[in-house]
């Protein structure tokens, strides 16, 4: 079954948040170097903390057993394997959809390109971009229309794509 793509309205709400795509995007990259940098003592404190609400025994604050360094390392590993892999999907997921959302943008004539800029970039309302046209408010209307079925053609972006963001900007 070939993927579903996304129709107008879904690529309309992109980009009328595709600022905070980027942001988003930006915020995840931070967070992966940041957590990857996370040092061993805080993971150790982490886990005694938790060790201690949940009434388990705790470790002592410098661990002399080799297993239990050992296993403290592995079990920091894979927590922080599973944690960067999320944030790295949802980066490249962001990170793809801004790309093509560029080449969309690209791939369009010089008045689609300013109209889908007043409209949702700038927030201007359609008088506004029909007197910056020196068009009838149908007439804007339609060159948003004609702009929105191209960049639809050649972003390819699909409805689970779009879902998935939706859900990682919390808009779901």
């Amino acid at each position: 079954m070939p993927t579903e793509l996304i129709r107008k309205h879904e690529l309309e709400a992109l980009l009328k948040n595709l600022a905070s795509i980027k942001a988003t995007a930006e915020t995840l990259r931070l967070q992966a170097q940041t957590f990857t940098e996370e040092s061993e003592a805080e993971f150790i404190e982490g886990t005694n903390f938790k060790r201690k609400l949940d009434g388990m025994p705790q470790a002592t604050k410098n661990i002399v057993d080799k297993t239990s360094k050992l296993a403290v390392k592995l079990n920091k590993t894979d927590t922080t394997t599973e944690v960067l892999k999320e944030i790295y999907t949802d980066l490249l997921l962001l990170e793809t959809v801004i790309q093509k959302l560029n080449i969309a943008l690209n791939a369009l004539r010089q008045d689609e390109l300013k109209v889908i800029e007043l409209r949702y970039f700038e927030g201007l309302a359609w008088i506004g971009i029909a007197d910056e046209f020196l068009v009838s408010k149908a007439t804007a209307q339609r060159l948003r229309s004609e702009a929105l079925n191209k960049m639809r053609v050649v972003a390819r972006i699909a409805i689970d794509d779009y879902n998935k963001i939706m859900k990682i900007l919390n808009l779901n």
